[in-house]
């Protein structure tokens, strides 16, 4: 059996076999059985008893010598090239020594965090290790929130290759900006990549190259919730989506790459803060009322969304409002994808699936949690309002302490770093 996939049996290690993923191998002996013929190996790729066939479709171009077939890549007419600056390159994607393709992780700065900058309309790209602002960037046209000189942009959520959306709560709307940097694709056109670099470059709306896009979300409320989601496409590529909640019971989920829209269904709480679990369930804080509130993304795929809402025993519905111990605010999933919720004097932890009556952990450390986070050791912080943060046991809630040193700081949002920092 495949350790890093239950219940696929690969023998030959090269990810098919019989409850595989990937599909069934004709020969779990042979790894080169890949049930595509290629020439001259000498061998029955696709098992159907013949060595190095001509045939029909795809398997004639890859086996008769008439056909002009050019693969592409090293030792071709087309190598391999990932610096030409087509608007359809993927991040992240480099190439090795010899030419091939590779996912170059070294592309993307993951020690990096986005902080909102409320009354500057604004967000700071800290490079996490040096402390140093790489760059601040426009969310939307000057003027155009309520209260502030922007859209005052509030939440913040990152995806798999460090880029951010971020929610306008005045602007109604969802920005989302590369963190490529001088490597971000020419988007105002001007034959350059123009892009910020510091806390004192900020460009005028429209002018810088990572501000990929920015879509309206209007007649849902104030935007109070954002989750990015990358989700594994039929041929193992990340496909982008980003969930976003308006306080009016509204939720969109929207193509993370394009911005567009792709549905808008009533949310079970009025949303106020997002977090996604690994089996695909988005949990939403709900601020107005002690409640939970739970979206299958697996099998939400249009507005209707499952239909009604579920209660407290609605595990198999798409959609469920849940009964929480009290008010909640901030919201994470821990590495058991258990749901801890901050609220007005207390820190709650859900565990769903477990039984009835058993699902709920709470405790009251004296002061209210806004933001909370889980890292990947086992412990859960959360913000104490004026009171510093607070360290929370995640298998033993009652095992809690202040931090010493933060007593007195005014934190609210809450992030652990690449490095575990918080």
């Amino acid at each position: 059996p495949d350790a890093m996939e239950p219940g696929c049996s690969d023998g030959d290690g090269d990810g098919f076999g019989e409850g595989c993923s990937r599909g069934p191998d004709c020969d779990d002996t042979d790894s080169f059985q890949t049930g595509v013929e290629l020439c001259g190996d000498g061998r029955d790729n696709d098992c159907d008893g013949e060595r190095d066939e001509t045939g029909d479709g795809a398997d004639a171009c890859l086996c008769d010598p008439t056909c002009l077939h050019d693969p592409g890549g090293p030792g071709t007419m087309r190598p391999f090239d990932t610096t030409d600056g087509s608007p359809d390159e993927s991040d992240g994607v480099g190439t090795t020594p010899e030419g091939w393709i590779r996912l170059d992780t070294t592309m993307i700065n993951t020690r990096i965090i986005w902080v909102a900058n409320t009354q500057e309309g604004t967000v700071s790209k800290v490079d996490t290790t040096t402390f140093v602002e790489l760059g601040r960037y426009r969310t939307g046209p000057a003027g155009g929130g309520d209260y502030f000189s922007g859209e005052d942009p509030s939440r913040t959520s990152v995806n798999t290759f460090s880029d951010v959306f971020v929610g306008n709560r005045a602007g109604q709307s969802l920005t989302k900006i590369s963190a490529l940097a001088d490597e971000c694709p020419d988007t105002n056109g001007d034959g350059m990549i123009t892009t910020s670099h510091g806390p004192t470059e900020i460009l005028p709306w429209g002018m810088d190259d990572c501000v990929l896009w920015r879509t309206e979300l209007t007649g849902g409320g104030i935007i109070r919730s954002v989750a990015a989601q990358d989700v594994e496409g039929p041929d193992f590529e990340l496909i982008p989506y980003v969930w976003v909640g308006g306080w009016n019971d509204t939720v969109w989920k929207l193509d993370g790459t394009t911005g567009a829209i792709l549905l808008r269904t009533e949310s079970p709480v009025h949303p106020y803060g997002f977090a996604l679990d690994g089996n695909g369930n988005l949990w939403i804080s709900g601020r107005d009322h002690p409640a939970l509130g739970r979206i299958d993304t697996t099998r939400c795929t249009d507005d209707a969304c499952g239909g009604m809402t579920c209660g407290d025993d609605g595990d198999a519905c798409v959609k469920q409002r849940i009964s929480a111990p009290s008010n909640t605010y901030g919201i994470t999933v821990d590495r058991e994808q258990r749901v801890w919720l901050g609220g007005d004097d207390r820190v709650m932890r859900y565990e769903h699936g477990a039984a009835m009556g058993a699902r709920w952990a709470s405790v009251s450390p004296g002061v209210f949690i806004h933001g909370i986070t889980a890292d990947a050791l086992g412990f859960v912080y959360g913000a104490g309002q004026g009171s510093g943060i607070y360290r929370f046991d995640a298998n033993v809630p009652t095992m809690f302490l202040a931090i010493p040193g933060t007593m007195g700081l005014s934190a609210k949002g809450m992030a652990v770093d690449f490095d575990g920092k918080v």
